[in-house]
């Protein structure tokens, strides 16, 4: 009998050892398959899985960043803008195009070349698409510029620029920066009979990456936006206007060859700094959107980030000659009926969330109206928790450019 008792305690005390050898087992697969498939979805493009990210977004809620009491008294906008009149006003405006384009003053259509009716199966389902064109165009240095041009069926006789600025490069290696991460505004914009055209920065997503020789360095791979900066500039111009060039050519293209009732742009992120810009220098845009876009340098402080990175949104040799809320103000007064609005997500996951705008905001809207044209306008998207442009705020996009 106690033998029995003996080898009964051993034998439960082995089976217990097992279970909890077996839930170790089973808690670590789960942790392991919760794990991956977070990461799968996280960096799924859009449309895919968006319910999903936002509930997760917003479980983890990232704290917003808001200045501190002494920050906010030592900024004052009216003592960084150096623009006070219309006469100040045209002047920084042709003093800026000369800065980024230099002697380079006009775009070439020879430089774009255009493949109709090409098939993707990454925009297969579409609504209201007729079909699409890739348009290439080519710059200096041999970099290029690729972008889609979607038709509707039915059109509005519309244009949007739509710019994803280095969201394409997130996904698998087969569906970089082929716009699978603008599908959603692509869809949006389609749906409702506007033509789109869709584009990356230089050096990203389709974009090419070529080799170039540079003086007193050598050969250097072109594969990140700050290598830009070591190009020699031959019409003395700033390495920037790579950025700007290809929507300067979009936007003639379109001009030349349709009848489009107006030209509008929208950008996400480092896509809203381009569109910040060309707003400033286009005077074919009239409406732009700048999603997460900009604020000025010293309202930054973290979410400048990496500096190679974004180092042509912190490029001391052009921000001391044209700080933001200058370009602001230029950026709302292109034409008489310009539109400029900034738009923010007041908990965005990556950067400029808070209320940092509130500092500035008066200020510029206050000066534009003096000057008698333009308009400048900031919108929240107070319940969005991602760092991408919601349905409310295509919504309001929608609503702005039918006025």
């Amino acid at each position: 009998m106690i033998i029995n008792n003996i080898y009964t305690n051993k034998l439960m005390k082995i089976k217990f050892k097992k279970a909890i050898i077996r839930f170790f087992i089973y808690l670590f697969l789960s942790y392991l398959w919760f794990y991956f498939s977070y990461l799968f979805i996280r960096y799924r493009p859009s449309p895919y899985y968006d319910n999903l990210k936002e509930l997760y977004y917003k479980i983890k809620k990232k704290p917003t960043f808001d200045l501190t009491i002494n920050e906010k008294r030592s900024f004052n906008a009216t003592k960084i803008i150096t623009i006070k009149n219309v006469y100040d006003l045209e002047v920084k405006r042709e003093k800026l195009k000369n800065f980024i384009y230099g002697e380079k003053k006009l775009i070439d259509l020879k430089n774009l070349k255009i493949e109709k009716n090409i098939k993707d199966k990454v925009f297969n389902g579409l609504n209201n698409l007729d079909r699409i064109d890739k348009l290439i165009y080519e710059m200096e240095s041999g970099i290029n510029s690729i972008s889609y041009h979607f038709k509707p069926l039915n059109k509005k006789n519309k244009l949007i620029i739509i710019h994803e600025g280095n969201r394409g490069n997130y996904y698998s290696k087969k569906e970089l920066g082929n716009f699978s991460n603008s599908k959603k505004e692509i869809n949006y914009f389609l749906k409702k009979g506007f033509d789109v055209f869709a584009l990356s920065l230089p050096l990203q997503g389709i974009n090419n990456r070529p080799e170039v020789y540079v003086k007193n360095i050598g050969i250097i791979k072109l594969d990140k936006t700050f290598k830009l900066k070591f190009l020699d500039q031959t019409y003395k111009s700033h390495f920037i206007r790579y950025f700007l060039e290809p929507i300067e050519a979009l936007t003639d293209y379109a001009k030349n060859y349709f009848d489009f009732e107006n030209i509008s742009m929208v950008g996400i992120s480092s896509g809203g700094w381009v569109t910040m810009l060309s707003s400033a220098t286009n005077e074919n845009i009239q409406f732009s959107f700048s999603v997460a876009g900009s604020l000025p340098l010293s309202l930054q402080n973290s979410d400048i980030g990496n500096s190679k990175v974004f180092f042509e949104q912190i490029d001391p040799s052009f921000y001391k000659e044209f700080n933001y809320l200058d370009l602001y103000l230029l950026s709302s007064t292109t034409t008489k009926n310009k539109y400029f609005t900034q738009i923010f997500n007041k908990h965005d996951s990556v950067r400029f969330n808070g209320e940092r705008y509130k500092l500035y905001e008066k200020d510029v809207k206050k000066i534009v109206k003096y000057f008698g044209y333009g308009n400048f306008e900031i919108y929240i998207d107070e319940n969005n928790y991602e760092h991408k442009i919601s349905r409310r705020t295509l919504d309001y996009i929608f609503k702005k450019i039918n006025l």
